[in-house]
């Protein structure tokens, strides 16, 4: 989201908690939504833990505050209580996985997001977070990796992320065609999305085709309000020789 728009939450949520308060989760939300516009958060969430320290989207949202100072462990003290408090959300274990991955424990991450998918075997989303998760980390990404991203894209056929996902998978094991195909279709579900444009330059790369390569890494860099993709795609094209 923009500045702007996380401008607006914060305000929305402002008045929330001045109209209620004792509501913990206005609070919470407030806290996460003026992080995004420099602003420290901590007390607005201290302050929500108090009021509702059951609530699951309360631990969740300190969690997130943590792992953004890389306090992992601490996030994953909260995201453990936030999934306590609510069992059947397969968010939390997802999110689980993703802070046990950037600690380097792979394998006990895959545990959460397997966990995740069985909780709710016909909800797309844990089952794409398992496939981004085996991509991200080049981990297991032939057997569980493909497989996931498969069902990802079977239970929400038709989906740009799904199709982008499913060419990212055929990227990392190096099956270039099938990669080629799914990422174009990924592009023309999803029309200027900078991370499909950007696969796809890492594609044609790997290709051995650098002005495709170069055209789209243009494009990504141009289409992103990410900043790690815009340096990420102007990398590429540095270190291949482009201007």
């Amino acid at each position: 989201s923009t500045l702007g728009e996380w401008q607006a939450a914060g305000v929305a949520f402002d008045k929330a908690r001045t109209l209620d308060p004792e509501n913990g989760i206005a609070w919470a939300l407030h806290g996460e939504a003026i992080q995004h516009v420099g602003e420290s958060g901590f007390n607005d969430l201290s302050k929500a833990l108090e009021l509702a320290p059951r609530s699951d989207i309360v631990n969740g949202l300190m969690a997130v505050y943590y792992r953004r100072q890389q306090k992992y462990d601490l996030a994953i003290k909260y995201l453990y209580s936030a999934s306590e408090s609510n069992p059947n959300e397969p968010t939390w274990q997802v999110e689980i996985g993703n802070t046990l991955a950037l600690q380097g424990q792979l394998s006990d991450a895959l545990i959460h997001f397997q966990v995740a998918t069985l909780m709710d075997a016909s909800n797309p989303v844990p089952w794409r977070a398992l496939a981004s998760f085996c991509v991200s980390y080049n981990y297991l990404v032939d057997s569980v990796g493909v497989e996931a991203a498969r069902k990802a894209l079977l239970l929400n056929p038709g989906s740009g992320s799904a199709l982008d996902l499913m060419g990212s998978v055929y990227l990392v094991m190096g099956d270039l065609d099938s990669s080629e195909r799914f990422l174009l279709q990924a592009e023309q579900a999803l029309p200027g999305r900078a991370e499909i444009l950007y696969h796809l330059g890492q594609l044609y790369l790997q290709k051995g085709d650098k002005a495709t390569a170069f055209t789209y890494l243009r494009r990504a860099a141009e289409a992103t309000t990410d900043a790690r993709i815009r340096e990420a795609a102007n990398r590429l094209i540095q270190t291949n020789g482009g201007e």
